[in-house]
């Protein structure tokens, strides 16, 4: 498909997913924190956007990576409350706590004891994955446990040292999440019950949630453990390619992301990679199309631009630079954006949301060629790592005690 084709069919997707105003997992309706949602506000207030509501979480924890997933009205988000893990439903209109899930969170990670993962919602359930490896499946309505599976004990997996950071994801009747165990690296597990349905490839977990594509065609599985990025059957668990990253299990971190059969792949040891994805019968294959060594995205996932040809990441030392999707090259660098890691969310398909570790928010005005900062606030208390979501005319972020709604609409 060509980019004109592309363009031609993404009105039709940007209705689709304005009619739900759901964000329902890590990164949004397609996992890639590109907001396809009409008539929100892109002229803020020189004070900022205004506060709709806030909500406590606990004590937070430290280390907090898990932001909140928006669906049917209701947003479902991580708090800790000493040893216990909380999940947390509150009403999206006005803030007020519907149902609590509280959970015993024994094990140990490095840095802070807080949450890695967004819960995902689907099917009227949610799935809370905690940083220890605790699989819970809770009814999205009421907080009722339906399930739960200790996916790191259950496949001999080995937890990362900063803890279980992959979000689950949902293909139809299965869930699929990266215990890091041997001949299990991934794992579907049947939404019902929790039963395994298959086990995939030798891996340790990395820190990348999976997500699903559509690569040469053929709707997949897109994961980013420890040995590099691969493509799996949803259904079965089939490896049907991969493409080695020969470094470090800490490393691999970004998000994969997607542009018709291409992928681009980030780590914070070797940098960027443009991948071209081959179907040749039923032979894959993925080729190199270009290497980027210097730009070393660290927390924070790249965001593409697709009309616009372009691929935006933080560089992990305080800059969001502007990739060409082409070549890898760069075409602009916005200085001061965040320290150590920033969150990107694509607003439209002129303005660029920036969410800085020290809590600021900032909106850029974006192009292939240019950026300009138009506006930014302070939204949250420093540190603030887990990424934003858009529902319904509302952004939602959270520092580690605290999940806060905006009013995104335009007035």
């Amino acid at each position: 498909m060509g980019l004109s084709r592309l363009l031609l069919g993404m009105p039709l997707l940007a209705a689709a997913c304005a009619a739900a105003h759901d964000w329902p997992q890590y990164r949004g309706p397609n996992a890639d924190a590109v907001v396809a949602e009409p008539g929100l506000n892109v002229a803020w207030p020189a004070d900022g956007l205004p506060k709709l509501w806030s909500a406590p979480l606990g004590d937070g924890g430290g280390g907090v990576h898990g932001g909140a997933a928006v669906a049917g009205g209701k947003v479902y988000v991580f708090g800790k409350n000493g040893k216990q893990d909380v999940v947390f439903c509150f009403d999206a209109a006005g803030g007020k706590e519907l149902w609590k899930h509280e959970q015993d969170a024994a094990g140990s990670s490095n840095w802070g004891s807080g949450a890695r993962c967004t819960p995902t919602v689907a099917g009227g359930r949610v799935f809370a994955l905690n940083r220890y490896g605790l699989l819970t499946c809770l009814d999205a309505e009421k907080g009722a446990k339906i399930w739960s599976r200790d996916i790191v004990a259950d496949f001999k997996g080995r937890a990362p040292s900063f803890g279980i950071a992959a979000s689950p994801v949902v293909s139809g009747k299965v869930v699929i999440c990266e215990p890091g165990g041997p001949g299990a690296g991934l794992v579907g597990l049947d939404v019902e019950t929790g039963k395994d349905v298959w086990k995939a490839v030798d891996s340790d977990a990395g820190y990348a949630a999976p997500q699903l594509v559509t690569l040469c065609g053929v709707p997949q599985v897109l994961a980013f453990p420890d040995k590099g990025v691969l493509g799996l059957e949803p259904q079965t668990g089939k490896k049907l390619w991969s493409y080695a990253f020969p470094t470090q299990q800490q490393k691999n971190i970004p998000a994969p992301v997607v542009f018709e059969d291409r992928v681009f792949v980030a780590n914070t040891k070797l940098g960027c990679r443009g991948l071209k994805i081959v179907k040749d019968g039923e032979a894959w294959k993925a080729e190199k199309i270009w290497e980027n060594g210097e730009e070393r995205p660290h927390f924070g996932s790249p965001v593409l631009h697709a009309s616009q040809g372009c691929l935006y990441v933080h560089d992990g030392k305080g800059a969001v630079k502007c990739l060409k999707l082409l070549d890898g090259t760069v075409a602009w660098s916005a200085e001061g954006q965040g320290e150590q890691q920033a969150q990107l969310l694509l607003l439209d398909d002129a303005h660029l949301l920036v969410q800085k570790d020290s809590g600021s928010i900032a909106l850029l005005e974006v192009s292939a060629q240019a950026f300009k900062e138009v506006a930014a606030f302070q939204a949250l208390a420093k540190p603030a790592f887990a990424p934003p979501a858009v529902a319904g005319g509302k952004l939602y972020v959270r520092d580690y005690k605290t999940l806060i709604c905006f009013d995104l609409k335009a007035k």
